[in-house]
C-alpha cells in the first residue's frame, strides 16, 4: 500500500469506529388525520389524510450543556410522504424535516416524548385559476414544513420502541406568494423504532451554585415579507418593533411579555399596537420561541389573534465561567412564521438584544 494513504486510512478507521460505538435509530410511522382550520376554503375530502414516515436519529450524549439540561434528547431527520385526501386538488406532500425529540418523563419501560421540527416540503398540487381553482390553501410547490407532536412510548426491549403520538403540523410558504393559507393538520399515529449499537455513555450535568439573573428585558426590530394581490404580486414589507420583559426560570426556559407596534403595507398609514406573551426554549446558542398575542386597536378586520413560532440565534452567548452558568443573552438574529388565527401572515426576519 502506498504510505501516503496510510494516515488517511487510520483517520477513517478511527472515525468509523467512533461512529459505530454511538447508537443510532431507524423509525417508521403511519398516521391519519384531518384539517383543523380553513373549513370555509377547503375542497371536499374523498378520504382521510394519511402519511408514512421514515426517520433516522441518534441520542445525544451530553457533550453540549443544553443536551444535559434537556435530559439528552434525540436528534433526527424525518422524510415524510403524505396523501392529502383529495389528490386531484391537493396532491401529495413530500417533506424533509430535522427534529429534536425530548423525554420530559421517563420510567424503566414507559415514558412521554415530545418532538419538534422545521424543514422544507414539496407539494405536488397548487392553486391555479384555470387548472386548479379549488385549491385555495397552497400557492407554491416549495414550502416550509413544521410539526409538534407528543406521545407515550413503550420499550418492550432495549432495541425496540413503540409510540402512540398526536401531532399538529403546518405547511405553507409564509405568504411569499398570494393564495397561501397553508395546510394545518392534526394526526394520530403509531411509530416503531429500532436501535443499533450499545448504550450511550452520557456526560453527567454540571451543577452551578451561583444564581443567575432572573429578570431581563429585550428590544426587537422585525420585517415581515409577504405578497399581496392588490399590489400586483409585489413583495412588501411589514415593519415591526417590540419591547419585552423576560423571566428566566432556569437555563432551559424563560417566559416573556411584550408590547409591539407594526405598520401594515396597504397602506403604511394603517398601523396597530399589540401585546404578546410567549415561551423561549434555550438550546445553547439557539432558541425556539412560541408566542401568542392580540392587536389592541381595530384596524379594519385586523383585530385578530397573533401566533408566532420561530428560531433565534445568539452569536455572543455568555460563556460558562467558574461557578456561573452560560445563558443566551446579548444580540440575536431570528426568523419566525407569523399567523393570524392559524392563517399564515408572513415570514419575519428579526434582530434584537436581550439585556
Amino acid at each position: 500500500m502506498n504510505k501516503r494513504f496510510l494516515p488517511a486510512l487510520l483517520v477513517c478507521l478511527t472515525l468509523g469506529a467512533a461512529y459505530a460505538q454511538r447508537p443510532w435509530q431507524v423509525e417508521t410511522a403511519l398516521a391519519q388525520g384531518d384539517f383543523y382550520s380553513h373549513s370555509d376554503f377547503r375542497a371536499p375530502m374523498i378520504r382521510p389524510i394519511r402519511s408514512m414516515d421514515f426517520c433516522i436519529s441518534r441520542p445525544t450524549d451530553g457533550t453540549r450543556r443544553w443536551q444535559q439540561l434537556h435530559h439528552y434528547p434525540d436528534m433526527g431527520l424525518r422524510f415524510r410522504v403524505r396523501d392529502m385526501g383529495n389528490t386531484a386538488v391537493y396532491g401529495q406532500v413530500f417533506s424533509l424535516v430535522p427534529y429534536l425529540r425530548f423525554y420530559p418523563w421517563k420510567k424503566e419501560k414507559w415514558g412521554v416524548q415530545v418532538s419538534h421540527g422545521t424543514g422544507l416540503c414539496y407539494i405536488s398540487k397548487i392553486f391555479s385559476e384555470k387548472k386548479n381553482p379549488s385549491n385555495r390553501l397552497i400557492s407554491s410547490h416549495l414550502n416550509a414544513a413544521s410539526f409538534l407532536s407528543a406521545g407515550i412510548y413503550y420499550q418492550p426491549a432495549r432495541q425496540w420502541n413503540v409510540a402512540a403520538t398526536l401531532e399538529f403540523s403546518h405547511e405553507s410558504n409564509g405568504n411569499f406568494k398570494i393564495g397561501n393559507r397553508g395546510f394545518n393538520i392534526w394526526a394520530a399515529g403509531l411509530a416503531v423504532r429500532r436501535t443499533w449499537g450499545g448504550p450511550v455513555k452520557r456526560i453527567p450535568p454540571t451543577v452551578f451554585d451561583t444564581p443567575f439573573k432572573r429578570w431581563l428585558f429585550s428590544v426587537e426590530i422585525s420585517g415581515g415579507l409577504h405578497d399581496y394581490h392588490a399590489y400586483n404580486g409585489e413583495l412588501l414589507v411589514t415593519p415591526e418593533a417590540t419591547v419585552a420583559v423576560l423571566r428566566q426560570h432556569n437555563e432551559r426556559f424563560r417566559s416573556y411579555a411584550g408590547l409591539g407596534y407594526c405598520a401594515f403595507p396597504f397602506p403604511l398609514t394603517d398601523r396597530a399596537a399589540f401585546v404578546i406573551i410567549g415561551e423561549e426554549v434555550l438550546l445553547g446558542n439557539l432558541s425556539v420561541r412560541y408566542s401568542l398575542g392580540t392587536y389592541l386597536t381595530d384596524t379594519g378586520s385586523r383585530l385578530r389573534p397573533i401566533e408566532k413560532v420561530g428560531i433565534s440565534y445568539y452569536p455572543f452567548k455568555s460563556r460558562t465561567t467558574g461557578s456561573a452558568p452560560a445563558i443566551a443573552r446579548g444580540m440575536y438574529f431570528g426568523t419566525y412564521l407569523k399567523a393570524h388565527g392559524s392563517v399564515a401572515a408572513h415570514i419575519e426576519f428579526t434582530v434584537g438584544n436581550v439585556f
